[in-house]
């Protein structure tokens, strides 16, 4: 029995079988709750109940965990994330800012997971072709949320280590495609080989509802399209441009 006492992740798991269990916690199983997270928030328990039928109660709501061919630490850390996700989901739904932004929890959650890792699995799926099923959702609530949030117009900042075939397009007057989601900020200060400031036009500010919130968020849909204006050394000044049309609209 995985008793509650004991619902942490044994300290003996090393790193890489940890991001075994977290692949499979994000992969196959909170994908499929996304669109009723009221059913996910009901799993937090108010009771004694042990873990292992805490467990058994979110794979009868998800239809995909096998309870007997996981580990105890496997089960112990998707029980433990779970726990963790929504508990910080309730704390972003608190914030003023977005109480009344038209957001659903759904979409909430989606941003919210790309702030803290996600944005590594999304970004790095747009990036190559044959998304699956589960990525694909999640990059579609996080566009319709964004969609939702009002648009930032003013000056970001990125700082990037760009190759050197990208940098040789990044002349004046060129337009330069960003084909993923493109965080962005406000706030100044990087450590990488180039400092890209971008003239927003349509970027939305998500910091209320980061993991992170003094990174100042500024987030772009995928394949905004950016033209070079100037450039200074390794600093590159940039202007969105915007043809009144969405770059990657919401299904």
């Amino acid at each position: 029995m995985l008793a509650m006492q004991t619902a942490t992740p044994d300290p003996m798991v090393n790193a890489e079988y940890m991001e075994v269990a977290y692949e499979v916690a994000i992969r196959k199983t909170i994908p499929k709750t996304l669109e009723d997270l009221t059913k996910y928030k009901s799993m937090i328990p108010t009771t004694n109940t042990d873990a292992e039928t805490e467990l058994k109660q979110l794979e009868s709501l998800t239809n995909n965990l096998n309870i007997s061919k996981l580990t105890d630490p496997e089960a112990i850390y998707i029980y433990n994330l779970y726990l963790d996700y929504s508990m910080k989901l309730k704390t972003v739904k608190s914030r003023p800012e977005f109480t009344d932004c038209g957001l659903t929890d759904s979409e909430l959650f989606a941003i919210y997971f790309y702030t803290m890792n996600g944005y590594r699995r999304l970004n790095e799926s747009l990036r190559s072709p044959g998304l699956d099923s589960e990525t694909n959702e999640l990059i579609r609530l996080t566009s319709n949320g964004l969609f939702k949030l009002k648009k930032y117009e003013g000056i970001v900042h990125r700082g990037e280590n760009v190759r050197a075939d990208r940098l040789e397009r990044m002349k004046v007057g060129n337009e330069i495609d960003f084909p993923t989601f493109t965080s962005t900020s406000k706030a100044e200060g990087f450590m990488k080989s180039n400092k890209l400031n971008m003239h927003s036009k349509e970027g939305r500010y998500i910091a209320p509802l980061s993991d992170i919130r003094s990174e100042e968020e500024v987030l772009f849909m995928p394949n905004s399209r950016f033209r070079v204006t100037e450039v200074k050394g390794t600093e590159i000044m940039l202007e969105q441009v915007v043809d009144g049309a969405p770059t990657l609209r919401p299904k």
